[in-house]
């Protein structure tokens, strides 16, 4: 699965050599995952990354202890474990095999110590992690704007914002007003 998982697709590896990508190969857990199987549970501690090799896996929200919503499907070339990589102890959402997958799992601990003596690649690694929670973080307020204007349109309320009593400002600035349903 090297071939799948850390070839020139794969956004975390973007930029890297072929040396680099067999470097990282040597910290990382091959883990082959059945259908249905939890990889993370939300809440729980972490401190790896994981690309998924092979399948497909649901990234979710747990809103109570039989519901949960349904965040994102990733795919070969994907990741997912970001936060608690970083340095968030617990686990932000669960992750789910949708159907049996390969994941290559990264220890943050083993790639410090690999950063330590290969600073270039960490800084290419964290340049596409940056990348990569960026364009997600452009996604989620995409998501959120939709869902704002849903509840503006289905609900009959009043506009989310109101230009500030400032003008003349180079920028607009905007007060929140509460979404109230009429």
């Amino acid at each position: 699965m090297l071939a799948v998982c850390y070839d020139s697709t794969t956004m975390l590896l973007e930029g890297f050599t072929i040396e680099e990508r067999q470097t990282l190969t040597g910290i990382t857990r091959v883990r082959a995952v059945p259908a249905g199987e939890v990889i993370l549970h939300e809440g729980f501690f972490g401190d790896s990354i994981f690309l998924v090799a092979a399948g497909q896996v649901q990234v979710r929200k747990d809103i109570d202890e039989s519901h949960f919503k349904q965040l994102k499907v990733l795919g070969a070339g994907e990741f997912f474990g970001d936060f608690s990589f970083l340095g968030l102890a617990y686990r932000s959402a669960t992750v789910v095999a949708l159907d049996d997958c390969e994941v290559w799992q990264i220890s943050r601990v083993k790639f410090q110590q690999l950063v330590e003596t290969r600073p270039l690649l960490g800084a290419k690694f964290y340049r596409n992690l940056a990348r990569g929670l960026a364009a997600r973080l452009r996604d989620a307020n995409e998501e959120l704007r939709k869902a704002l204007l849903w509840a503006m349109h289905t609900q009959q309320v009043p506009p989310a914002a109101e230009p500030s009593e400032q003008a003349g400002q180079e920028h607009s600035t905007f007060k929140l007003k509460r979404l109230t349903p009429k």
